[in-house]
């Protein structure tokens, strides 16, 4: 199949999170009889299944905290891309997080590369980039990102911070992440063996993200002091990140520590999502949360802090989950509580999730990518 496009996906890794599970998502379903696909990552970390007949390539630069290695890198990356797509000579190149975004143009430059040049932005410009050093990234948004050929915004949101940094609207196309209902629903049936957090009566609260300050997982183990108070349940946190040490600290301040299981990075985080009687969303910001579709698909009601519009895109309150307003630790404690008292209630919620997530469902989405690399 001589006519077949040859696509390059770059990221920094396929570690644990959204951006990731969305590429490893497109290596799976993409259609072979119209892409041969390559994978490129600045560290060989993987964590998520890539199929046998996508070629990875390393650019073997890690990350480090020292600022003057940090900027050396930065721009080792950038020749290495560059390098790297004058070999591999690839049709279209597709981007995946903002700093990755700006390196590839770079890239491109230095390559002269006549690739067509596919980026996906996936965060809140206003939200992320308008404190300290993280303006630079807002300018180089502003400068560079006219030069792709296309940008993917995960939501009309970011579509419309990204018009307002002066970006043809024209080159941005709206494509909202995907939920694999079909696999999420095998998955979900998976024993579990790696926790006993579900072995007695106590309703699980889950949540799954990394840990950092945008997910504020420290408002939610506040919100659990107060539901504990009124009631016993426990508290399982998904994902792994700089901040486990910081919070596993909070949860003993809080005296909390028994009641809260950090499960670290799950490659199957469905089995849990749908054993668990609510997923809690606690972000500061999302430009769009993956994992709420997801949760959708394990049939698990939401609740949602109100970080912006597309939560309540996702979220219909008292339809398919809760939604609430600021981040007020006895106002969200007071939402679970609800549903963890109202089983009725629960139930409706959990039959609004499930019809919820056929909205992104995965072949959907696949379409849509398919589209915009051609």
């Amino acid at each position: 199949m001589p006519d077949r496009k040859k696509i390059v996906f770059i990221i920094p890794t396929m570690e644990g999170g959204g951006a990731e599970r969305t590429v490893s998502n497109l290596l799976r379903y993409l259609d072979r009889d119209k892409f041969r696909l390559s994978l490129v990552l600045y560290e060989k970390k993987v964590q998520y299944d890539i199929p046998a007949d996508v070629k990875i390539f390393s650019l073997g630069v890690s990350p480090s905290p020292n600022f003057f290695i940090k900027a050396y890198n930065y721009a080792l990356r950038i020749v290495k891309i560059a390098a790297t797509l004058k070999n591999i000579k690839p049709d279209t190149v597709v981007s995946f997080l903002t700093d990755v975004n700006i390196s590839t143009i770079l890239a491109g430059f230095l390559s002269l590369s006549k690739s067509r040049l596919v980026i996906s932005e996936r965060n809140r410009i206003a939200a992320v980039y308008n404190i300290g050093y993280q303006k630079i990234k807002k300018f180089f948004v502003r400068f560079l990102y006219r030069y792709a050929d296309k940008i993917i915004a995960v939501s009309e949101d970011i579509s419309g911070e990204l018009t307002g940094c002066g970006i043809d609207r024209g080159k941005i196309t709206v494509i909202h992440n995907m939920a694999d209902c079909k696999n999420i629903a095998v998955l979900s049936g998976d024993k579990i063996t790696e926790t006993n957090v579900f072995d007695g009566n106590a309703p699980v609260i889950v949540t799954a993200g990394s840990l950092t300050k945008q997910k504020n997982h420290a408002l939610l183990l506040k919100a659990f002091k107060l539901v504990l108070e009124k009631m016993d349940a426990e508290l399982l946190i998904l994902g792994e990140g700089p901040l486990l040490a910081e919070l596993e600290s909070r949860a003993r301040a809080l005296q909390i520590e028994n009641k809260v299981t950090f499960a670290g990075f799950q490659k199957n985080p469905f089995k849990y999502i749908s054993r668990s009687a609510i997923f809690v969303l606690s972000s500061l910001w999302e430009g769009f949360p993956n994992v709420l579709p997801e949760a959708f698909a394990c049939g698990t009601p939401v609740i949602c802090v109100d970080c912006g519009n597309i939560c309540r895109e996702l979220v219909k309150d008292g339809v398919n989950g809760f939604i609430v307003p600021g981040h007020d630790s006895k106002l969200l404690a007071e939402s679970i509580i609800r549903l963890l008292e109202d089983r009725v209630l629960l139930k409706e919620l959990a039959g609004g999730a499930v019809a919820a997530a056929g909205e992104y469902d995965i072949e959907k989405g696949i379409s849509r990518y398919e589209e915009a690399l051609f």
